[in-house]
């Protein structure tokens, strides 16, 4: 029930929401209580007076009708309207009684439509209203000057007047207030405005520099693309020229010396095609290169051994890792092409590369052929080639391991601060 009533109680001070200012709301829903209870409530209770006629109560009805309009019109979101209206028949019914049954006591009511009014009401208008209902209680006094100056009227005036002065001054301190208001919100405003014109200003030389540097990133890979794709032409170009300068000799020696060379030229060549043709310029992906290379490797050589790459997809190296990890690659794999399978024998080779418990890469080149010369120690091996796998692994701060069981196995390890994967 309490429940029921408070929503009816919401329902009927509640203003239309087309009612925007939170000001006007707020009086809005002081308005619906003084129609809905206040005003119905003097009426009521001046109804049941012992000297109420006919006419009194016809104008009661009358103001009643009038305070209905103004709330139905104040549902709608007429609120000027309604304050008109409402101020209006409170004032009318006040001089009604007074003029017409001579009730001057109800003159005192006056004071709560200057109020009122002077609460919402501009400064001009509330002057304006004050001055109106002082002509008119000196109008009253001049015809009914008898009643009225005996009983209350001197008083009623002076309490009219006093109040609208009391009003004026609170219409105009509400105004100052509202001017100092203004001018607060204004010069926060600018401020704000001002603020935001400078943010918009940095976002701009933000936006302006990033794409600078977008621009000059975009022209810096292209130029090293540019750089690598270059460098691998003039290394084809070497290649080209052994392979060329090896055509005018028929000494085998010299010319495998001269083969081995054009692979070796290869295998830095292709590093940079491979950054040529990707995007990101500073790595390379290693299990490709390493099959890229072995491919070249065993179609250069004709051989029928049986090349099996197993290197981990997820390492990369850069450039000043994959080029001397290629070339040793190169060289182990091609003397296991040559020599590890003699008189056309068939067998594999197997090229492994993994990153172990602690970090390190380990790179293992194997082959289950003949292995090494029994009369050759493959760390002190005279040949170019080996000579090459040992400075290139001092070059990467890794260490080599040669080992024969079924086959040569050779063992580099890269220490984990210095392999180059990013």
């Amino acid at each position: 029930m309490m429940h029921t009533l408070a929503r009816l109680w919401h329902w009927l001070i509640e203003p239309n929401p087309a009612i925007k200012s939170l000001e006007k709301q707020y009086y809005a829903r002081l308005l619906a209580v003084a129609i809905v209870i206040f005003l119905p409530l003097w009426m009521f209770l001046t109804g049941f007076s012992p000297d109420i006629d006919r006419s009194d109560f016809l104008a009661n009805i009358a103001v009643f009708i009038l305070f209905t309009i103004a709330y139905i019109l104040l549902r709608f979101g007429c609120f000027n309207v309604a304050m008109a209206m409402t101020l209006f028949a409170a004032v009318s019914r006040v001089y009604i009684a007074a003029v017409l049954f001579g009730r001057y006591e109800g003159l005192y009511f006056l004071v709560v439509p200057i109020f009122f009014g002077a609460a919402i009401l501009p400064l001009w208008l509330t002057v304006a209203f004050l001055g109106f209902n002082i002509l008119v209680l000196y109008a009253i006094s001049i015809i009914r000057h008898a009643s009225l100056v005996d009983a209350v009227g001197w008083r009623v005036v002076t309490l009219v007047t006093l109040s609208g002065v009391m009003a004026i001054w609170i219409t105009w301190s509400r105004n100052v207030l509202e001017h100092q208001r203004q001018r607060a919100l204004a010069e926060s405003e600018a401020r704000y405005k001002k603020a935001f014109h400078r943010a918009e200003l940095e976002i701009a030389e933000r936006k302006h520099a990033e794409a600078a540097l977008s621009a000059a990133l975009e022209e810096r890979s292209v130029l090293l693309k540019e750089i690598h794709h270059r460098v691998k032409n003039n290394l084809q170009t070497v290649k080209s020229l052994l392979y060329l300068q090896s055509r005018q000799f028929d000494d085998p020696i010299l010319l495998s010396a001269l083969e081995d060379s054009q692979n070796r030229v290869h295998s830095m060549a292709l590093v940079h095609e491979l950054l040529y043709q990707t995007e990101n310029l500073k790595r390379i992906n290693f299990q490709k290169y390493i099959s890229r290379l072995t491919d070249s490797l065993q179609s250069a050589y004709a051989a029928r051994a049986k090349l099996h790459v197993q290197v981990d997809d997820a390492l990369y190296f850069n450039v000043d890792t994959a080029i001397p990890c290629g070339l040793i690659v190169n060289e182990l794999v091609s003397n296991s092409l040559k020599y590890a399978f003699p008189d056309g024998d068939t067998g594999n080779i197997w090229i492994t590369a993994t990153t172990d418990d602690s970090g390190h890469i380990v790179l293992v080149i194997m082959d289950d052929g003949v292995g090494f010369p029994a009369d050759i120690d493959p760390q002190k091996s005279p040949s170019l080639g080996l000579r090459l796998v040992q400075s290139l692994t001092h070059q990467l701060r890794a260490t080599v391991h040669f080992s024969e069981g079924n086959g040569a196995k050779v063992t580099i390890t890269f220490a984990p601060e210095f392999f180059g994967q990013t």
